[in-house]
């Protein structure tokens, strides 16, 4: 993807006005030629065309600003911790806002937007009573010192357009607005721990008359809401406001370097939490004040694997067993329950039995149901599906409101599988009682239709019937009706009244005797078989190769067609098969997407609904433990590597699942009971309808031991988690692994010219997550035997949010960090660096500490690149903002945009700011 940035966008109505001709007039105008036409054709006259000037509104009429107009404000309101040294703007959804109510005619490069973004502290201004006026007013006291030079505010504003593809720019503009926006930008250097106001204020004169409610007749009519000649008490109407505090050490790469790498001391990530068993209270006969058990979350040291046998005291499991046994053993019979009756069995739920529909849960952690048997009696297991159970309970409405959402697909597939099915049963008995009883060249003759779309052996039946010497016109039904008449005597035949004649059958068919009685009527036999006279006496020579059979007959020259062996019984046959499976045949067309097991049944469809919810967002917000127990623990400003404990979270599955049938139930939904509702616990930002990124199979196929059900991949994932400021203020920042196909070393040294790094591999996160407001996690499919094999070549990258243009000062560059902070007073435990304008994947990185900690730049030496552009290259006004009067000479090798020709477009790309990478060696995090 790419994009660009344009100094103005009007429309042709705005970029066709001017400035008005008369005095007193203010607003632009735009003229309109008006000719006339006669009988056709235009008439030509001195006073033709007549001309009209017709006003167009400007920002004198402006009294609000509709709130959807904007699209984005960057800081958002109210933020703490905003970086001194970014430029705030604010952006609005069409491209052309900023000048389309100006009053600048001008049709250059620098063109004056209707409205201005201004910065003030609070002892610069103060808020005024709105009085009879639209808008509410400030009152500047000072506008020299506060304000910009309304002059260069044709550099704050410029249009973004994202390119897609091959597309023309006015073709984008004309047809996507999706692609394309306008920002405003306010270039003032903002103080350090300072509070400041945002406002969108009018640029013109008429402007802020008319926001103050007064008459705008202003001479000139484009003259400017305020010089900068001093003066003081400037009133100003304000459309929008904002309120952001500064801190010049909340920035993404200061607070990258708070981060500390654990060390021997550290406390260790996923510490267990210590649960105390000994009275259960769910049997009697078991008091142990001493039993206890460490509870485990989805996430756990690395290469702390689970003990797979069940961990508690064999008394406490045989208990635990029988009572849940008593529960699967049981059942509730119509004549045994009821008002009068007692209360049925409640007791403990015997988790997943359903799926598999088990009668006994067993003290054994082998077998093919080795999962059921741990997650029910292993008080770790047990703990994490009652997990998964209480956090099905606390939303069960808004999960059945989606399962029957769903539900209308299933009942409608299932009312049309039941007319197919009705429709087989009805076929399968008139075949049975009336098809199947006829001869096979009668049933051949009566499925005419038919023969040439049924196949036998890789042929249509006609087609093979053809092949063996059968004509085409043998079963034409029109030849049967012709052949049914009473005989009648044909020239050149001769007499065949008085005479029984016998035909050739259909090859492969019992012969009949057809003949015809004196009177010409029709035999019974013939009656019965429908095969015609007609039909034989021309196909006698043809099939037969014999013209005894045809009196008169005069001999033909040829050779006669080979017969082959044709059974009509196979054919007849085929047609059977195929009339009875017309209805699953028509089912399987219908339902082709269904698994062959489905697809060649009738019955009804089972499924029940799929909610790809992530459940791990959901039992973070529950119980924090159970994704990271013990998390509050983990040192602030700290970062720490972890592993997937995949038997906790199958068991947390399958306790939502459990609880979520059982609803279904409770419900009497329509469908599958043994459905996996719920399969994702991660959230990987994987379509919903994708079922190949679920977490886990389908529950009723589980077979083996707890956490062996994954379908991602075989090895638990390797987990960064970070704790600190960066997560508080970033919650959105990137992270991905790297793994380096060339060995470095932990030298640091940036490579020269002559020595460019292959770049690697980069492995995307598989899923990612908070805990609280100050814990992130992020989970890569690496497994921790990989990573120790080679450590020292896998790197975890932090890359600031990206796709939020950011603008300003001094940021992103050696020079500009180095005049900001002297970082041989803050030790860096891994190296961080801006990232240069090209393509992510391009760069190499390897950093340096002795380039981070060389002496300042001398700012006069001039620019390497525009990445390096600092406060120290700008002059800013009195008011502290950017003087874009001054000139600044280009790098060596990069663009003039500060030059004689630029415009706000260039100075917005020479001042757009790259975001920051900060690189963690995973052999600091896991030493070899």
């Amino acid at each position: 993807m790419s994009y660009t940035f344009l100094p103005q966008v009007k429309s042709a109505l705005v970029a066709g006005s001017r400035a008005p001709g008369e005095a007193g007039v203010q607003r632009r105008v735009i003229p309109i030629d008006i000719g006339v036409e006669g009988n056709g054709a235009r008439i030509s006259d001195a006073r033709l065309p007549i001309r009209l000037e017709n006003e167009i509104y400007g920002a004198g009429d402006v009294i609000s600003l509709v709130p959807d107009a904007i699209a984005r404000v960057e800081p958002t309101q109210s933020s703490v911790g905003v970086e001194p040294n970014y430029f705030p703007y604010v952006e609005f959804f069409d491209v052309d806002f900023p000048w389309r109510l100006s009053l600048d005619t001008g049709n250059g490069s620098r063109v004056k937007p209707w409205l201005v973004l201004i910065a003030l502290k609070a002892d610069e201004f103060d808020f005024a009573a709105r009085g009879a006026g639209p808008l509410p007013r400030i009152v500047v006291s000072t506008p020299a010192a506060s304000l910009p030079e309304l002059e260069q505010s044709w550099a704050f504003a410029h249009a973004h357009i994202k390119r897609v593809g091959d597309t023309p720019l006015d073709t984008l503009l004309q047809t996507r607005p999706d692609s394309h926006h306008s920002r405003l930008l306010c270039p003032r250097k903002l103080e350090e721990s300072s509070v400041y106001f945002l406002f969108l204020v009018p640029t013109f004169e008429a402007g802020r008359l008319r926001g103050l409610g007064e008459e705008a007749n202003v001479s000139p009519w484009d003259k400017l809401a305020w010089q900068d000649d001093g003066g003081s008490d400037l009133v100003l109407p304000i459309y929008w406001r904002s309120r952001i505090t500064t801190r010049a050490t909340e920035d993404f790469e200061h607070l990258v370097r708070r981060i500390s790498l654990p060390d021997e001391d550290a406390v260790a990530v996923g510490g267990k939490t210590v649960i105390f068993s000994g009275r259960p209270g769910y049997y009697d006969g078991y008091d142990e004040p001493g039993e206890s058990f460490l509870a485990e979350g989805a996430l756990r040291q690395p290469g702390d694997r689970p003990v797979p046998r069940i961990i508690q005291q064999q008394q406490l499991t045989d208990n635990l067993a029988q009572s849940l046994n008593n529960v699967i053993g049981s059942q509730i019979l119509p004549e045994s329950d009821g008002p009068d009756k007692e209360d049925p069995l409640v007791a403990l739920p015997p988790y997943g039995w359903r799926f598999v529909k088990a009668d006994k849960i067993e003290n054994r952690h082998r077998g093919a149901k080795a999962w059921l048997n741990a997650v029910n009696l292993d008080l770790r297991f047990r703990f994490g599906a009652g997990d998964g159970t209480r956090l099905v309970q606390g939303r069960q409405e808004l999960f059945m409101k989606k399962s029957w959402a769903q539900v209308g697909d299933i009942i409608r597939a299932n009312r049309l599988r039941g007319r197919l099915k009705l429709a087989d049963t009805l076929s399968n008995r008139m075949m049975n009682k009336h098809f199947r009883k006829l001869p096979n060249d009668v049933a051949l003759v009566l499925s005419q239709s038919l023969l040439g779309g049924l196949q036998v052996g890789g042929k249509s039946i006609l087609g093979d019937m053809e092949n063996k010497g059968m004509p085409g016109g043998y079963m034409v039904r029109s030849m049967r009706r012709l052949a049914s008449k009473r005989a009648a005597k044909q020239s050149g035949v001769g007499k065949v009244t008085g005479k029984l004649l016998r035909l050739p059958g259909t090859p492969g068919v019992k012969a009949w005797n057809y003949g015809f009685a004196s009177r010409g009527r029709k035999s019974d036999a013939f009656a019965a078989s429908r095969v015609t006279l007609f039909a034989n006496i021309l196909a006698a020579d043809r099939v037969v190769g014999d013209d005894s059979l045809v009196p008169n007959k005069r001999p033909v020259g040829g050779k006669a067609l080979e017969v082959g062996k044709l059974d009509a019984g196979e054919y007849v046959a085929e047609i059977g098969d195929k009339l009875s499976k017309l209805a699953r045949l028509k089912g399987q067309h219908l339902f082709k997407m269904l698994p062959a097991s489905e697809k060649n049944s009738l019955d009804d469809i089972l499924r029940g609904p799929r909610i790809p919810d992530p459940l791990a967002d959901i039992l973070c917000k529950e119980n924090p433990d159970a994704i990271l127990p013990n998390a509050g623990d983990i040192p602030y400003n700290s970062v720490a590597l972890a592993e997937e404990n995949k038997a906790f979270i199958e068991s947390v599955m399958l306790g939502a699942n459990h609880e979520m049938n059982r609803e279904l139930r409770w419900r009497e939904f329509p469908g599958d009971m043994r459905a996996t509702v719920l399969p994702r616990f991660w959230d990987q930002g994987h379509p919903e309808n994708d079922k190949s990124k679920d977490d886990i199979s389908d529950i009723h196929r589980w077979t083996g031991r707890l956490g062996r059900h994954y379908r991602r991949t075989d090895d638990p994932a390797l987990v960064l988690i970070i704790r600190g400021d960066l997560v508080r203020r970033y919650p959105g920042f990137s992270m991905v692994l790297n793994r380096q196909t060339v060995a470095s070393g932990n030298d640091w040294e940036m490579p020269g010219e002559e020595q460019q790094k292959d770049p690697g591999i980069f492995l995307p996160q598989a899923f990612s997550g908070l805990i609280g407001d100050d814990i992130a996690y992020y989970g890569f499919d690496v497994s921790l035997d990989s990573l120790k094999e080679f450590l020292d070549q896998y790197y975890f990258l932090i890359f600031e949010p990206m796709g939020r243009p950011r603008f300003g000062l001094d940021i992103g560059s050696y020079s500009a960090r180095r005049s900001k902070v002297n970082f041989q007073l803050v030790k860096a435990p891994f190296p961080v660096k801006g990232l240069a304008r090209s393509s992510i994947r391009n760069e190499s990185f390897e950093f340096s500490y002795k380039r981070l900690n060389k002496a300042p730049l001398n700012s006069a030496a001039g620019l390497d690149s525009w990445d390096d552009i600092s406060w120290s290259h700008v002059e800013p006004t009195a008011s502290g903002y950017v003087d874009f009067a001054d000139t600044i000479p280009a790098p060596m090798d990069g663009e003039d945009l500060w030059g004689a020709n630029r415009h706000s477009a260039s100075l917005a790309k020479a001042t757009m700011q790259k975001p920051v990478c900060a690189v963690i060696p995973a052999d600091q995090l896991l030493p070899l």
